[in-house]
């Protein structure tokens, strides 16, 4: 089982990038870089202007991706993407995610590194949602909000190359009973115990650091067979 975000642009996902709102077509999938280095400061204001009206009054688009550092007046206007259902987000300077209650079809969504995230309870309103994907927020080290998303069948919680991400427990994950996929790449636990996981029945793919106790592991496939071919330690693009 491959994560709904892996890369096959063969398949147009994502899609060639478009770096100005004139370059849109129309297509349901797009992918935008909306930051060019060679404008001066004031035309890179500009042109996130340009991107964000373009974004408020973008419909047919079904899946998002943006692949430069997002602000937030740009999250917040790709959350309100007319019928937006997939959102991949490569990192952020974003410290609220209140705007995604306006993204009411929402299913897939992808937050890369966003180290000034300051809450994730605004996705407790996310009840559509299917994949999950939140990378290097290490100001959150609670993820109790996650445990109400009983739709989510992939769900990825981890650090970045250079950043551990730490959480108090993950017995919130453990009540996520439809979950498939669950990616926990260098992240650590203060409990440094994956038996909240040991609820879990329907897992295919589980990817972790190596630091894990071993017999947790065997456990954990134990109870869910399909993982008796799974590879701790590799670290997959979600």
């Amino acid at each position: 089982m491959r994560s709904f975000w892996y890369h096959r642009p063969d398949e147009d996902h994502p899609p060639p990038l478009v770096r100005h709102p004139d370059e849109i077509g129309e297509s349901d999938r797009l992918a935008v870089a909306p930051f060019a280095p060679d404008l001066t400061s004031s035309g890179r204001r500009a042109l996130l202007r340009e991107w964000c009206s373009a974004l408020d009054s973008l419909s047919g688009v079904r899946l998002l991706w943006v692949t430069s550092r997002v602000p937030q007046a740009l999250f917040e206007a790709a959350c309100r993407v007319e019928g937006l259902e997939g959102l991949w987000i490569k990192h952020s300077a974003i410290r609220s995610l209140e705007a995604v209650a306006e993204a009411n079809a929402l299913r897939f969504f992808h937050l890369g590194s966003s180290t000034a995230l300051e809450s994730i309870a605004p996705l407790e309103s996310c009840q559509r949602l299917r994949v999950l994907g939140l990378e290097n927020i290490k100001r959150i080290s609670r993820l109790d909000e996650l445990r109400s998303l009983h739709s989510l069948e992939e769900l990825s919680v981890q650090g970045s190359m250079w950043t551990t991400q730490r959480v108090e427990t993950l017995e919130p994950v453990g009540a996520l009973s439809e979950l498939r996929y669950l990616s926990i790449v260098n992240l650590r636990s203060a409990d440094k115990t994956l038996r909240p996981l040991f609820k879990l029945r329907k897992l295919e793919c589980f990817y972790s650091a190596l630091w894990w106790d071993q017999a947790e592991l065997d456990e954990l496939r134990a109870v869910n067979p399909k993982l008796q071919d799974g590879r701790e330690g590799e670290n997959l693009a979600s």
